[in-house]
């Protein structure tokens, strides 16, 4: 272990911009990375009345997040253009309903909150509120994961794999069941070619590609994989495994 950062509550998301932590725990943590032996504690911000965080994502030079507000949930941006002096901007929040296991993704400028059996996308102005352009009730369905591939839109879903989010006119649905289900506890793409491909994270399976024509096995349950130009991360139960890629 290098270092460590202490934060109250449990911590839900982190987010790097440059040198710079986000950590949502209890509150919104900022951190300075500049030394890795020894972070510091730049700044932490009240969201939500000591109510934690529960997801968030960056869109643009905002860092949008989503907590409990009353009775109802909200959406709240902070402005990270200047990361080490970040402004929440409240007067652009939005309240929203309550969501079970609701998470935040971003994909083509967008705004997706996924969680069990609904989904939502919203528009984000450079400045300004969020305007909710598409919804769908997916009753009994866990929306654990998106990940958008050559333009597309796709979501995981827990007890069944991946599938494609459609947009018609508004209404959110979703492409049509995988043959053979799995569970899919998270999505990631490889370039390959010119072009894009969708791979699971599919728990004791290891990671699958989309088509089930390929598959890597792990050691120990697989939650999550994270791509860089040279090398896959595969985040397990037991801990990390690298790959190089080809």
């Amino acid at each position: 272990q290098l270092s460590e950062v202490v934060v109250e509550g449990p911590v839900s998301e982190i987010t790097l911009i440059g040198e710079v932590a986000f950590i949502a725990g209890a509150n919104l943590t900022i951190a300075d990375l500049s030394n890795p032996s020894d972070p510091q504690i730049v700044s932490e911000l009240a969201l939500f009345a000591g109510h934690p965080i529960r997801s968030m994502v960056l869109v643009g030079t905002r860092l949008w997040t989503v907590g409990e507000s009353g009775s109802a949930d909200r959406l709240i941006p902070v402005n990270v253009e200047l990361p080490t002096s970040p402004v929440v901007d409240f007067a652009s929040s939005l309240s929203v309903q309550f969501v079970e296991g609701e998470r935040l993704f971003a994909a083509d400028e967008k705004l997706y909150r996924l969680g069990v059996g609904r989904v939502e996308c919203f528009a984000i102005p450079p400045e300004g509120t969020p305007t909710l352009v598409s919804s769908g009730a997916l009753p009994d369905l866990t929306l654990l994961d998106l990940e958008e591939v050559n333009s597309e839109p796709w979501v995981a879903i827990e007890s069944q794999g991946a599938r494609r989010l459609l947009d018609t006119a508004g209404a959110l649905s979703l492409g049509p069941a995988p043959p053979m289900p799995r569970t899919a506890l998270g999505l990631f793409k490889v370039a390959e070619g010119g072009s894009e491909v969708l791979w699971i994270a599919a728990g004791n399976f290891g990671a699958e590609a989309a088509d089930y024509e390929r598959r890597v096995d792990v050691d120990c349950l697989l939650r999550d994989v994270v791509v860089t130009s040279s090398e896959l991360f595969y985040l397990t139960a037991c801990g990390v495994e690298v790959e190089a890629r080809q």
